[in-house]
């Protein structure tokens, strides 16, 4: 790969680096993209879901909008596009919004525009609850399986909530990846990796549908990306 290096000065040289020297940047996994610099011109500009990465091939998998296949491409050609949101009541835009508490996908800029919105996002909320689930991230799991997350810890350090389990509520979005089968322990996390616990088929009357869910929309069916809550007393609150 060829690598840019810039140097204390602020000098800049290009060298060759063998992919195995080279830390991939898992910051991009999740995230959405735009395709460039592809010998394949009808494929510049396309933008798609990043998903895992091709550790021997180099190359992220990225499943772009309107096809359910996954395509191999460098990270060269990928650039992470700017999360740049509209506020759902007044159409204003903006990178960083409060979302509503209820379905944690919706925007809004301001208080006011909450409440004002608010009549015309109930029915379209009511609807986007419909496959909410509530968890709980120490019981829901393998029994003796470390739970943690980081919200109610001022140092940004993951601590485990089975010993605090009174944190900071705090909407994420959380990574689920399924098993080979059917039968086997369901992983969440976020991006930080700062919450990470487990959901299994005895423990959670969900586990199947959450399963199914991941299985028909997820990428290369077998992971999801969801919207979620963290609730002040350790539960997970999650759509999907």
């Amino acid at each position: 790969y060829a690598v840019t290096i810039t140097d204390d000065h602020g000098n800049t040289q290009q060298v060759l680096i063998a992919l195995k020297n080279l830390r991939v940047n898992r910051g991009l996994e999740g995230q959405r993209v735009v395709l460039k610099g592809l010998s394949k011109q009808d494929l510049n500009g396309r933008q798609g879901l990043v998903g895992i990465f091709h550790e021997e091939r180099g190359r992220w998998l990225v499943t772009l909008d309107g096809d359910s296949e996954s395509i191999a491409v460098k990270p060269a050609n990928l650039e992470e596009l700017q999360h740049l949101h509209a506020c759902t009541h007044c159409g204003a835009t903006a990178t960083k919004m409060s979302k509503c508490q209820k379905c944690f996908k919706s925007r809004f800029c301001s208080t006011a525009c909450v409440q004002q919105g608010w009549p015309a996002h109930k029915a379209e909320c009511q609807r986007s609850r419909e496959g909410q689930v509530t968890l709980d991230p120490r019981t829901c799991g393998p029994p003796d399986t470390p739970v943690f997350h980081s919200f109610s810890d001022p140092s940004g350090k993951r601590m485990d909530i089975s010993d605090n389990p009174v944190g900071k509520s705090k909407t994420t979005v959380l990574k689920i990846s399924t098993p080979v089968s059917k039968e086997g322990n369901l992983l969440v996390y976020n991006q930080k990796r700062d919450v990470y616990f487990m959901i299994a088929p005895q423990q959670c009357a969900q586990h199947g549908a959450i399963f199914q869910s991941i299985t028909d929309n997820g990428v290369i069916g077998r992971k999801g990306y969801f919207p979620a809550r963290i609730a002040r007393d350790g539960t997970v609150i999650i759509n999907y």
